[in-house]
């Protein structure tokens, strides 16, 4: 299989100013990294971003299987085809896995609205909260994210950056990469990794 137009894949790291906009905490695992697409660029690097493509989108399908979007507003996981908003994403086991906890927190919260008022019951733990909960004083809860890494969980957030970059996936796991390589290799699209957002070009 060939791909026929100008498409590459880009992997640059987190950087602070990222992290900023995302309200991520400030000590962010040092596993984390961005990727983003660019097709049909000239010899300034200029040219358009996003997971447009028919091949970007066969891309992120082959990495992200069962692709779930965390809407904390209703607790729950939506099933999506592409990552579209901005936010949290479960894939693969991890979206069973997460959607368990829902359920716990689920069934906590209704257990402490049913007791109000009455002697507080033993066995009542505070953890579902902590980890459903995706921010805390209007940051990424680090709870939530030391739990998702520690535990192996298959997730990313989508974000949207400008001037460059444009739609980008915030990843914390190098196996991913890896497949995004072999993937790329076989389709005709080029990996181009970069040390800086920076070296990207402004679209």
């Amino acid at each position: 299989m060939t791909n026929q137009k100008k498409e590459r894949v880009i992997k640059f790291p987190l950087s602070d100013w990222i992290a900023g906009i995302n309200k991520f905490p400030d000590h962010l695992p040092t596993c984390a990294y961005c990727i983003c697409y660019q097709c049909d660029w000239n010899e300034a690097n200029y040219g358009p971003y996003g997971f447009t493509s028919a091949s970007s989108k066969k891309l992120l399908n082959f990495l992200f299987h069962e692709l779930h979007f965390y809407n904390q507003n209703s607790l729950s996981l939506q099933p999506v085809l592409t990552p579209g908003n901005s936010g949290l994403y479960f894939y693969g086991e991890s979206v069973e896995a997460f959607n368990r906890r829902i359920v716990e927190y689920k069934k906590e919260k209704l257990k402490r609205k049913l007791q109000s008022g009455l002697p507080q019951l033993p066995g009542l733990s505070i953890e579902a909260s902590e980890i459903i909960n995706l921010y805390n004083n209007d940051k990424v809860s680090t709870a939530l994210l030391t739990h998702l890494v520690k535990n192996n969980y298959s997730f990313f957030f989508s974000c949207f950056l400008t001037p460059m970059a444009g739609q980008t996936v915030i990843l914390f796991e190098n196996a991913i990469w890896e497949k995004a390589k072999s993937f790329c290799q076989q389709s005709g699209i080029q990996v181009f990794e970069a040390d800086s957002v920076n070296e990207l070009t402004s679209w």
